[in-house]
């Protein structure tokens, strides 16, 4: 059933669940946007806006499950913004989502920005390279792997949704 048909039929305490199965579906298709490239294309292909876009949308999805959790009030507005506020990858994932949304790098606590780095990978072939693009933020002059950000923001919202016993 989607959101659109559950409201037509009155509230449902359980509708978050939608939104935390759409993060985990929206980290798939940013999974596959990381691309490797023959050695020899280096230069000539690089992610294009719809991989860029996949990795937004996961951003945007991870943190806006908050906002599914509160309006169905399986948890208190408190506890999720003190388990919010607990975690810094979450403080990554909200500039993230808030600056590809509003158009924004600029907030109160420092500057975002979002770069697209190349590193070597092993091919599947002996002696042969490629080189793989890896979607990197860069937060208060740390680099973070996003996609490695983005599973440890999951793993935290499967645990917290546990430890509260609605999931």
């Amino acid at each position: 059933m989607s959101a659109g048909d559950a409201l037509k039929q009155g509230f449902n305490f359980t509708m978050w669940k939608e939104q935390y199965d759409r993060m985990f579906r929206s980290f798939e298709k940013a999974k596959r946007s990381q691309i490797i490239v023959p050695h020899y294309a280096v230069g000539h292909s690089c992610p294009g806006p719809d991989q860029i876009d996949e990795v937004y949308a996961c951003a945007q999805n991870i943190y806006h499950l908050k906002d599914w959790v509160i309006s169905t009030g399986v948890i208190s507005k408190e506890d999720i913004y003190k388990f919010i506020d607990e975690t810094e990858s979450f403080k990554i994932c909200e500039k993230i989502c808030i600056g590809t949304k509003h158009l924004t790098t600029e907030f109160r606590e420092g500057d975002i920005s979002i770069n697209i780095h190349l590193q070597d990978a092993p091919y599947t072939q002996k002696g042969s390279w490629n080189k793989e693009f890896l979607y990197v933020v860069e937060y208060e002059g740390k680099k973070y792997r996003i996609l490695e950000l983005f599973e440890e923001l999951m793993l935290k919202w499967q645990m917290f949704l546990k430890e509260k016993s609605v999931l």
